[in-house]
């Protein structure tokens, strides 16, 4: 009889030979019938996705993955299946990947719980939690000034806690300061708290008042526009036209990309004429965000190429 142990060497090394061979396979195009049909290959939900990430290389069906486990080397395989919850249940960013087998993974939770037990080991945890419970209810005086001082802490991912706290009081006496945030370059292209205010700001904007700003600073930080897909698809078409054909005749390329971004996210596009320009840009970045533009506004948010009738 055979133990546990080798039964679970017997399920990997199957997992591995069936992710070799399905790799192998897809070196050659195949179709999504054909996809569908084959063990460790599951559909992505491409809509969902779309909505999470701010990638336009977004999959049509997840694979089997192998890899080398970072810890102990081990060959394992992160399953179609798995990478479904990982991207769709829990929404990780698509560009996160398994690196530990199973049991490293149980043996680093262990480590970290007994790390955490210990009285004050966790203090910036602690923070987060009184943060994320006090979001639900009104302020009073001592919760704003724990809360004032969480938004000047060191600690980024403390900050963005904090701002997200603002955005569900909804006060439109933060709006200043959430709009200076979002501007601020100062934090980095990818800040976080940036991403937050920009989320923390959806709900207090208006039409038509808070457009041209909206616009701006889309046209500044794509990471914005996945949060701000209603209120781009408010906007009147005559002032994405206007704010596009700046980008372009300015020649700011990294602005009319982001521009497109925001159009792909919302399912909008120029005027025929003017989405041809953008299409033969001659930056290949501001064409590959148009042509997604076009193929998402057609309800094909994945990135193939227009010409393919194949989804690999």
């Amino acid at each position: 009889m055979k133990s546990n142990k080798q039964r679970r060497a017997e399920i990997v090394a199957r997992r591995l030979a069936r992710a070799d061979r399905l790799q192998a396979q897809m070196k050659t195009p195949r179709d999504a019938r054909w996809l569908a049909a084959q063990p460790g290959c599951v559909p992505a939900d491409l809509a969902l996705l779309a909505r999470l990430n701010n990638s336009h290389g977004l999959p049509s069906f997840y694979l089997d993955r192998p890899f080398t486990c970072r810890d102990c080397g081990a060959q394992a395989v992160w399953t179609a299946k798995q990478q479904k919850w990982w991207y769709e249940v829990v929404q990780a960013g698509i560009d996160s990947r398994a690196v530990r087998c199973l049991p490293c993974r149980r043996a680093r939770r262990a480590a970290l719980a007994a790390a955490r037990a210990a009285p004050g080991a966790n203090l910036l945890g602690d923070e987060v939690a009184w943060l994320r419970a006090v979001s639900a209810a009104s302020p009073d005086a001592p919760t704003e000034a724990r809360v004032e001082a969480a938004l000047r802490s060191k600690w980024e991912g403390v900050r963005k806690v904090a701002i997200e706290v603002l955005g569900r009081w909804r006060r439109p006496a933060d709006l200043p300061r959430l709009r200076e945030w979002v501007r601020d370059e100062s934090l980095g292209r990818w800040s976080a708290v940036r991403r937050a205010a920009g989320e923390a700001l959806v709900p207090l904007a208006r039409h038509p008042q808070d457009d041209a700003w909206v616009l701006d600073a889309l046209a500044d930080a794509h990471l914005l526009a996945a949060h701000w897909v209603g209120f781009v698809q408010g906007m009147p078409a005559t002032l994405l036209e206007e704010a596009l054909r700046t980008a372009l005749d300015a020649g700011e390329d990294r602005r009319l990309a982001n521009l497109c971004i925001a159009l792909a996210h919302a399912r909008r596009l120029p005027s025929p004429a003017l989405l041809g320009r953008l299409l033969a840009h001659r930056d290949r970045s501001v064409a590959a965000m148009a042509r997604w533009a076009r193929r998402t506004a057609a309800g094909r948010p994945c990135a193939e190429d227009d010409d393919k009738k194949t989804t690999t």
